[in-house]
């Protein structure tokens, strides 16, 4: 209760005070999840629900700023571009199939960059879940990070 009413008291200003009004909403609307005695348990959510009813404080964040938070499984474009790198034409060779980039729950871009993504398990101890996504978040936050750097040198050798 006492999260629920310090984010109501926060006094600011919406437009000049993006992040305080952030912040009061956070607060507001993630601690009254909390408040109420219905039986209707946070734990029993599916992850869909929980990543837009829990974690979408972190989404919002970026409200304002060019940053999009994209859900709903996205691929990576990144990733995707890393995995098929050395696909050959199929004049030369038998070309492969197109390799989709791995799907986070949400993937953060600014304009056509990838810069950052979120993955969370839909209950407590899911352990094939959290140990997926170990495994492939470090994969595709590189190509996110080698993708950057690409058009960091691009822009770069254009000066």
């Amino acid at each position: 209760m006492d999260a629920y009413r310090f984010g109501n008291s926060l006094e600011h200003d919406p437009v000049t005070e993006p992040m305080m009004a952030w912040l009061s909403l956070t607060l507001s609307s993630t601690s009254y999840l909390f408040l109420k005695d219905d039986g209707d348990s946070i734990h029993s959510y599916p992850e869909t629900d929980k990543l837009y009813r829990l974690w979408g404080f972190i989404n919002t964040i970026f409200d304002g700023s060019n940053i999009r938070a994209i859900s709903k499984e996205k691929s990576s474009v990144a990733n995707s571009l890393a995995k098929n790198s050395k696909r050959k034409l199929s004049a030369v060779e038998q070309l492969s199939n197109v390799k989709i980039g791995h799907k986070m729950d949400t993937i953060y871009v600014s304009g056509n960059v990838e810069l950052g993504c979120l993955e969370i398990g839909g209950v407590p101890c899911q352990t094939k879940a959290w140990h997926d996504s170990r495994m492939k978040m470090p994969f595709v936050m590189k190509d996110m990070l080698m993708n950057i750097v690409k058009k960091a040198a691009v822009k770069l050798d254009d000066c």
